[in-house]
């Protein structure tokens, strides 16, 4: 009887993809082997699904296959900005590496109420936020595009997927695991609840960045300190930007009652441009010419939806 692996390799993102080619920050994580299952829609283990669908769009993406054996020989798809095949296993790594750490810290398996799974959606929305809803037990990342007038060191309209953050997901991860151990602490009943909640998560976020070796080696050899006036790059302006908790009607622009937690977006958030390698997905996309506005993510989507490489596929 063959043996199941006991870990799975899968490559991501350590770092912002954009400061990724001044340097190689891509690093391949390993996150235990559980049983996958899948269809078109979403994959999902004993603890984790991923369902990727846009809503703005209208669309479902076509979910990876990660135990494909093409696939799982090359420890996971390529590590890319506009393939949401590997957003999704950017997001499943992640995650899994998240309560793979919360298992250990606390010696036992994390689980979530009811026995439910933690979803996990990749372009659940167009916005510039990413929380965690604790009634859908569902963690939302949205995308958006840079500023026009001041987009920093972006290109003006440039694609930002927060998904593609690694802090980004292991902090709201972290809120999801320590909603799962304390149901109060969602209840802000003073001011130092959701403050503990997010230096809970922030510090999550940092400790797992230091269980890559490569990047802790980089940094130490490096030893240099960020040049100042960094941050808030990768929101698509020159100043810091704070995705803050969304309040009153407007809070349910994407989902009923979504409530959003707080998330911060550093100089090492999510960015992406849209150079898919697919021309059919990407047609009338120019982010690379001086002036020109990016297409749309959701005119992009609904392009995407008829290409021939099968990646997504329509709402039924």
């Amino acid at each position: 009887m063959r043996k199941s692996p006991e870990r799975r390799a899968l490559r991501i993102f350590a770092f912002d993809p954009m400061i990724s080619r001044a340097g190689d920050h891509r690093v391949t994580v390993e996150v235990p082997y559980r049983k996958l299952e899948r269809t078109e829609r979403s994959f999902w283990d004993d603890r984790l699904e991923v369902v990727d669908h846009d809503a703005t769009a209208n669309l479902y993406y076509r979910a990876v296959h990660l135990d494909d054996a093409a696939i799982a020989m090359q420890q996971g798809i390529e590590p890319s900005e506009s393939d949401p095949q590997f957003h999704q296993q950017m997001v499943y790594a992640v995650a899994s590496r998240v309560l793979e750490n919360f298992d250990r810290a606390l010696g036992r398996r994390l689980r979530f109420w009811g026995g439910e799974r933690l979803r996990l959606m990749p372009h659940a929305f167009q916005g510039r936020n990413a929380y965690f809803d604790d009634d859908l037990n569902a963690v939302l990342f949205g995308y958006f595009s840079a500023d026009e007038d001041d987009p920093g060191p972006n290109l003006p309209g440039q694609l930002i997927f927060t998904c593609l953050s690694h802090d980004i997901v292991a902090h709201e991860v972290a809120h999801a695991a320590l909603s799962r151990l304390h149901r109060r602490y969602n209840e802000p009943t003073s001011a130092q609840v959701p403050a503990l909640h997010e230096a809970f998560a922030d510090i999550v976020a940092l400790f797992q960045r230091l269980t890559f070796p490569e990047v802790v080696r980089a940094a130490i050899r490096e030893n240099a300190q960020q040049p100042a006036g960094s941050e808030g790059t990768a929101t698509g302006h020159r100043r810091a930007v704070r995705l803050r908790r969304r309040q009153g009607p407007g809070a349910a622009q994407h989902r009923g009652h979504a409530r959003s937690l707080e998330v911060r977006l550093d100089h090492r958030g999510a960015r992406a441009r849209l150079d898919s390698s697919c021309p059919r997905c990407t047609t009338g996309s120019s982010t690379r010419t001086s002036g020109a506005r990016a297409t749309s993510f959701a005119s992009r989507a609904a392009a995407a939806a008829s290409c021939r490489t099968g990646s997504c596929i329509r709402t039924s």
